[in-house]
């Protein structure tokens, strides 16, 4: 369950983002998880390159998890986080050597 905001454009929850362009916008969920996390893209995903990337850090900095963005159709891509220690972890997603969104994960 996340918080979510009504603004007069529409809800914007915890882990939405839509950037000054408004063109790229991004879901993560379920945040905190114990299993499998899914990043929505679905209305971005005509402005975003093949180059695509996950990059999911510890707080140390160390690179747990990087791996080029597969989607099914709809935009939504799904990752594997029941292997990981519990704790917070960073989440960044890169567009070729741009970050274009980054945000926290908790993983129970």
């Amino acid at each position: 369950m996340g918080l979510a905001c009504n603004t007069p454009g529409g809800t914007v929850g915890i882990g939405d983002i839509e950037l000054a362009e408004g063109q790229l916008m991004f879901r993560v969920f379920p945040n905190p998880s114990s299993h499998t996390v899914s990043i929505d893209f679905s209305s971005s995903v005509e402005y975003l390159d093949r180059n695509l990337q996950l990059v999911l850090l510890d707080l140390t900095g160390k690179v747990i998890i990087q791996e080029r963005f597969t989607s099914d159709a709809t935009g939504l891509y799904t990752f594997d986080v029941s292997d990981l220690p519990s704790g917070m972890y960073i989440y960044r997603l890169v567009n070729g050597v741009e970050n274009v969104y980054s945000g926290k994960l908790v993983v129970r």
